[in-house]
């Protein structure tokens, strides 16, 4: 499949922007029990996550991440910050949250007592490509399905290597788009960044769950849209609507990678 790059660009911006809307509305009961049904019980609808992140994906971004009690971890591009609020919760750790989305940051803030989290975490209203933070202030980093959307790539990863501190780990999930002029493996980006690559893998039987989430939105009924509200369905439809025909020429990727 070839799309052209600028259109492909104006696709995912299209995408990025609807997220906040989604932030105005909480997650339907609905659509929690639809997704546990396709994650085949993998669902980790208590944190209520934006992304496709599993439970036992969740468990391995904490061990690697390797995050320890007192140190600080910061999530580019954290949505409702469940994932990484869970990680901080589980590890002892302190995190700090950073998303375009003022409604995203504002649900943080909120659900940070739910993690007990309180005087342990920050947030952030901020570009991840600038976030205007201090060199080596973080002791890891974490970043789920959000680089896609990202259009300045290498930026975001510069970013990243800039706010580590040495020897800290920034473990993500994003896609390989293999079209024209579209990133094709993120290995390159991160070795000219200053990272040392030490896993990058597919993520196993996720072109199934990602087709079926989608095509559930497509076929939904509107006892489930009522739940989501128009709104929020709207732009999960048209999210399924660009992403569901490209979907055989991306490939979702767990990633870690060392400053050096």
């Amino acid at each position: 499949m070839e799309v052209d790059k600028e259109l492909f660009d104006a696709l995912l911006k299209k995408i990025a922007v609807s997220y906040d809307t989604r932030y105005t509305k909480d997650q339907s009961e609905m659509w929690k029990k639809k997704a546990q049904q396709i994650f085949n019980g993998e669902y980790p609808e208590e944190i209520e996550p934006d992304s496709f992140i599993s439970k036992s994906e969740l468990n391995k971004f904490s061990d690697y991440l390797d995050i320890k009690s007192g140190q600080t971890f910061v999530d580019l591009g954290c949505g409702r910050g469940g994932p990484g609020m869970w990680i901080a919760q589980e590890t002892g750790s302190n995190y700090f949250g950073i998303d375009l989305s003022a409604n995203a940051v504002n649900i943080c803030k909120k659900r940070m007592t739910d993690f007990g989290l309180e005087g342990k975490s920050k947030f952030k209203a901020s570009d991840i490509c600038s976030t205007g933070l201090s060199d080596a202030k973080f002791d890891g980093a974490i970043s789920i399905d959000m680089l896609v959307l990202v259009q300045d790539k290498m930026a975001a990863i510069r970013e990243a290597f800039r706010i580590l501190k040495p020897d800290s780990k920034f473990v993500f999930t994003t896609w390989e788009v293999n079209m024209s002029q579209t990133v094709k493996d993120y290995r390159p980006l991160l070795q000219k960044a200053g990272f040392y690559v030490e896993l990058y893998e597919e993520t196993p039987g996720w072109k199934r769950i990602q087709r079926e989430i989608y095509q559930s939105y497509v076929d939904a009924d509107q006892t489930l849209i009522d739940e989501l509200g128009e709104t929020t369905y709207a732009s999960w439809l048209n999210e399924a609507r660009i992403v569901l025909p490209l979907l055989d020429v991306m490939r979702r990727i767990f990633v870690v990678a060392i400053k050096r």
